[in-house]
C-alpha cells in the first residue's frame, strides 16, 4: 500500500488504493494524513500515514504588456505585484507606469507603480493568487 508520491490532480483530489477519491486541496499536511487514516480503518487496522508536501506546483502567474520579460510565472510561495513585475524584468521604456491591471476571474485591480514607489497607497501591492494576469500598458 506505500505510495512513494501521489499527486493533487488539478481539481484538488487525489486518489490511492482502498480510498477511490479524496479531496486533499486545501488541508494541511495533518488533516490529509487524519482524513486518510479515517478512510482506510475500513479496510486496516491502525494504519499509519504519513504525508510529507515534496512540491508546490500549482502557483503561477502572468504577466503581460510593456514589461521586458512577459509571460507565465511559477513560484513556490505568493507573489506580489512589485515582485511579479521584478520577475518580468521591469517596465518597458514607455510603459505607463500609473496603469497596471490585475485581472483575477471577474475582477479588477489597479497598480500605480509612481504612486507606490512614492510611499502613496502601499495597500495596492497585493499579493496575487494562481492564475492572476498581471497587464502593464
Amino acid at each position: 500500500l506505500s505510495q512513494d508520491k501521489i499527486l493533487v490532480r488539478p481539481d484538488g483530489r487525489i486518489s490511492m488504493p482502498l480510498i477511490s477519491d479524496m479531496q486533499a486541496a486545501g488541508l494541511t499536511p495533518v488533516e490529509l494524513k487524519q482524513k486518510i487514516e479515517e478512510e482506510l480503518l475500513q479496510n486496516i487496522n491502525a494504519p499509519n500515514v504519513t504525508v510529507i508536501v515534496d512540491s508546490i506546483n500549482s502557483y503561477q502567474i502572468y504577466v503581460m504588456g510593456n514589461v521586458a520579460n512577459g509571460g507565465a510565472i511559477k513560484s513556490t510561495t505568493p507573489l506580489n505585484v512589485m515582485q511579479a513585475l521584478a520577475n518580468a524584468g521591469g517596465f518597458r521604456d514607455f510603459a505607463d507606469k500609473k496603469d497596471v491591471n490585475i485581472f483575477r476571474g471577474n475582477l479588477l485591480f489597479r497598480f500605480n507603480y509612481e504612486e507606490f514607489t512614492k510611499g502613496r497607497n502601499l495597500s495596492q501591492n497585493i499579493f496575487l493568487e494562481a492564475g492572476d494576469v498581471v497587464e502593464v500598458h
